[in-house]
C-alpha cells in the first residue's frame, strides 16, 4: 500500500465516477467520492442524473443537451474530476497508411494496445463504439478521464468482476485489507459497482493511480501482463489505480436522499 503523507487541494475535490451505458439501456451508474478528510472517503450514489431520462419520444439532441449541461455543471464545481468507463481517446486507432502497413495483428486494428492487455472489448467495431462516441460528445468541452474498472480491479488483485452481490464483494475484497466499508444501502448494481471504480481512479494521491506504462509497472500484476509486449502507449487522459492508498481505511458509501 501506498502511503499519503499529506492531502492536496485536488484530494478533497469531488470525484464524479460514471459506468456509461448505451442511450436506450439506461443503465448508467454515475456516484461522487468525497474525501473529507484523510483516512476516510464517502461514496454516494447519484440517481438524478440525466443520463438514463432518454425517451423515445423525444429528440436524441434534446438528451445530449442534458448530458453536455450536466457534465460541465458538474466539472466546474470546485475542481471536480470526472472519471468515465468508455474509450475517449482513440488515436491510436486511426493511423496512416505507413503505420498500418507495419501493424504484425489484426487485434492493432481494432484495439488500442491496452485493450489488449487487458482483453477489453473493441472500442470500435463493438457495441462500445456507440458508448464511445456518447461519452465523446458529453465531454467536448471538459477534461474527463478514462478508465478500465477491470483493469484497475486486476492490478489491485480483485478479479470479482461480476459479482452476485457486488456490495459484498467490495466489503469482503476492502475488508481483507484493513479497510472497513460501512453502507446504508441494501445493496449496488454492477453498473454502480463498476461507477465506484471508476471514482478510486480519480483519488489523486501519488503513486496510487498510473497515467502511464512507466509508473505502472510498479505494480507486480502489470509487470506480468506486460512481460512479453514490451513498451504500451496509454492512451491520452487514461488511468488506473495500481495501489490502495495506505492513508485510507474507511469508506462510506450512501445512496443520495
Amino acid at each position: 500500500m501506498i502511503k499519503d503523507e499529506h492531502t492536496s487541494k485536488i484530494d478533497m475535490a469531488k470525484i464524479y465516477g460514471i459506468d456509461l451505458s448505451g442511450y436506450r439501456s439506461k443503465r448508467t451508474a454515475v456516484v461522487r467520492l468525497e474525501r473529507n478528510e484523510p483516512s476516510a472517503i464517502t461514496i454516494t450514489i447519484l440517481d438524478d442524473h440525466p443520463f438514463n431520462k432518454f425517451s423515445d419520444n423525444e429528440i436524441i439532441g434534446s438528451q445530449i443537451s442534458r448530458e453536455i449541461e450536466y457534465l460541465n455543471k458538474i466539472s466546474s464545481m470546485n475542481q471536480s474530476t470526472v472519471v468515465i468507463d468508455a474509450p475517449l481517446d482513440l488515436s491510436q486507432l486511426y493511423m496512416k497508411e505507413e503505420q498500418a502497413t507495419e501493424l504484425k495483428n489484426l487485434w492493432e486494428l481494432q484495439m488500442r494496445p491496452i485493450d489488449h492487455v487487458f482483453k477489453a472489448l473493441r472500442p470500435t467495431t463493438s457495441f462500445l463504439g456507440a458508448v464511445s462516441q456518447r461519452a465523446q460528445i458529453a465531454t467536448a468541452k471538459i477534461f474527463a478521464t478514462e478508465t478500465y474498472p477491470k483493469g484497475s480491479r486486476t492490478l489491485l488483485g480483485c478479479f470479482d468482476h461480476r459479482p452476485t452481490n457486488p456490495l459484498a464483494a467490495l466489503s469482503t475484497f476492502f475488508n481483507e485489507r484493513g479497510v472497513s466499508i460501512c453502507s446504508n444501502v441494501k445493496d449496488l448494481t454492477i453498473d454502480e459497482y463498476d461507477a465506484i471504480w471508476c471514482a478510486f481512479a480519480g483519488l489523486h494521491i501519488e503513486k496510487c493511480v498510473s497515467t502511464n506504462h512507466e509508473s505502472a509497472l510498479m505494480n507486480e500484476c502489470y509487470r506480468e501482463l506486460t512481460a512479453d509486449k514490451g513498451y504500451i502507449e496509454w492512451p491520452k487522459g487514461y488511468s488506473l489505480i495500481t495501489e490502495w492508498p495506505d492513508a485510507i481505511s474507511k469508506i462510506e458509501v450512501q445512496r443520495a436522499s
